[in-house]
Formats: C-alpha cells, sequence, structure tokens
C-alpha cells in the first residue's frame, strides 16, 4: 500500500482537485439544483457519474501499488476529468438559460458548479502532465 507522499507533484495535485472538485459538486447540487429540466438533471448526472469513477481512479493511482504508473488508468482518470468538467459547465449554462422563466434558481450553487468544474478540468490536466513525463 503505497502512501500519498511517495506520489508524484502531478499525481497529487490532480487527486485533490478532483477531490475537492467531487466536494464541491456535492454540494452545489444539493443546495438547488432539484427543480431543473430533464437536459440539465441528464448532464448534471453524467458529471456526477464521471466525477466518482474520476475519484476511485485518483484514489487507486496514489494508494496502490499495483496502479502505480499505469498509463491506462491515467488515461481513463484524463477522460472522466474532462468529461466530468464539462459535463458540469454545460449543465450549468443550460441552467443559466433557463433563468429567465424561474426567479428560483441561486447564483450559489452555480458558482459551486463551476468550481467543482474548473477544479476537475484542472485535475485532468494535471494527470496529462503526469502521464507526459513533467518534472515538477
Amino acid at each position: 500500500m503505497a502512501e500519498f507522499k511517495d506520489a508524484s507533484l502531478w499525481m497529487r495535485l490532480a487527486f485533490l482537485m478532483v477531490t475537492i472538485g467531487l466536494l464541491l459538486d456535492l454540494h452545489g447540487l444539493s443546495s438547488g439544483v432539484n427543480d431543473v429540466y430533464g437536459d440539465v438533471r441528464g448532464t448534471m448526472v453524467i458529471a456526477y457519474l464521471c466525477f466518482l469513477v474520476a475519484f476511485v481512479l485518483a484514489l487507486c493511482l496514489i494508494f496502490l501499488d499495483e496502479l502505480k504508473g499505469n498509463k491506462a488508468a491515467l488515461i481513463c482518470l484524463i477522460v472522466f476529468a474532462l468529461i466530468a468538467g464539462l459535463a458540469v459547465i454545460i449543465g450549468v449554462a443550460l441552467w443559466g438559460g433557463n433563468s429567465r422563466y424561474y426567479s428560483n434558481i441561486g447564483t450559489y450553487p452555480a458558482m459551486l458548479l463551476c468550481m467543482a468544474g474548473l477544479l476537475d478540468i484542472l485535475g485532468g490536466i494535471f494527470a496529462i502532465l503526469e502521464i507526459a513525463g513533467v518534472k515538477g
């Protein structure tokens, strides 16, 4: 079983960004995206599932010796992190586009979800730097 300090800088940063993004996504979804259209709900479900997969992959890449340096798992982390970030941002854009019909759409959940999407995209970029072999 590996330790957090044994991982490279880029993997540690990717793990932290994906973890914080997942927490912000959970808080943003629980505080305001309940009564929205089906397209927004669909993109948020896709984003949430991709967040979970990216989080589990980041956990496994850092703490399991069997996956340390596994290129296929790193590529999957990159793909799921970027899809999650883009899906959240698309969902927030769709949600904001429908705000002229409803006055109960809050800015706080939208800000949390945008930050979650940006952090997950940043986590994917850090994973790209890890797979490219950039020294940190």
